[in-house]
């Protein structure tokens, strides 16, 4: 379990064409009531459930990002996310889904309520932001409010439940979705760098994660797009590229709800 909630604000029903959203912000660490469109019908931007084309950059990451969700109720949310660097130069999709199950797994089976519990040095540890230092910097966070990268990444959302406490879109068009609007009230940037979500469901990708709950995983091309075509961020570009990210899910009762952090690419305040 993770032990910093977000609040009755963080999470929100789709009852409408268009709904009252709040969540935790990427810049204030703040819970505002926002105005967004839809996440189940509209998508600001290209539609990250579907797959990236060969025009877009290629896919190679070197880095993965972890979030880990649980619930205590129908409201209240806890949630780690955390980078980790890849061992070796290249992994395909299969081998990077094992790695990030075989994470998630470890730290619910030792109880460790973050990441970054893992021991320094171990097949587990977070990445260390200033790995020649006396003190570890990991980058693992308790929420949201710093869900930025660097680079690409592929990224692993699991959310622990007990079997039949929440479902999701198995057909991938409402899992994933941005919305026009950030918590500031700015516009929020065109989604032209997140793409292929999809929920992971062959037992031998989940591992020991098979049963207790559902894993979501997309990759984050890190890339933008203008007249020319597409273009990856420079490592460190001090110009950021914020979304507005709507995780959308379904209760046993039948009521769709959404998660929808603030996201952003191009900081440079992660790897």
């Amino acid at each position: 379990m993770t032990d910093i909630e977000f609040s009755r604000r963080g999470v929100f029903a789709l009852t409408g064409a268009g709904v009252a959203a709040a969540a935790v912000s990427a810049c204030t660490n703040e819970n505002v009531a926002v105005a967004s469109s839809d996440p189940e019908t509209d998508n600001f931007g290209e539609d990250p459930n579907g797959s990236a084309v060969a025009e877009r950059a290629p896919f190679n990451p070197k880095f993965m990002s972890l979030v880990h969700l649980t619930s205590a109720g129908a409201w209240g949310i806890s949630s780690n996310d955390a980078h980790f660097e890849f061992v070796q130069e290249t992994y395909d999709k299969a081998a990077r889904t094992k790695r990030a199950s075989e994470i998630f797994a470890n730290k619910i089976n030792q109880g460790w309520s973050r990441f970054r519990d893992a021991p320094r040095g171990s097949p587990f540890q977070v990445y260390d932001r200033t790995p020649k230092a006396p003190t570890p910097d990991y980058a693992d966070e308790l929420e949201f409010a710093r869900f930025w990268f660097g680079q690409p990444h592929d990224v692993y959302i699991f959310f622990e439940h007990a079997p039949g406490e929440l479902t999701v879109d198995t057909s991938g068009k409402r899992l994933l979705s941005f919305s026009r609007e950030l918590l500031s009230g700015k516009k929020a940037n065109k989604n032209y760098a997140f793409f292929d979500a999809e929920i992971v469901t062959d037992k031998a990708d989940l591992g020991g994660l098979a049963g207790l709950g559902t894993l979501i995983r997309f990759n984050n091309l890190c890339t933008v797009k203008d007249d020319t075509g597409y273009h990856q961020l420079p490592y460190g570009n001090v110009k950021s590229q914020e979304y507005k990210l709507d995780i959308v899910y379904k209760t046993k009762t039948g009521i769709v709800m959404a998660i929808d952090p603030d996201a952003g690419n191009g900081e440079g305040h992660e790897p």
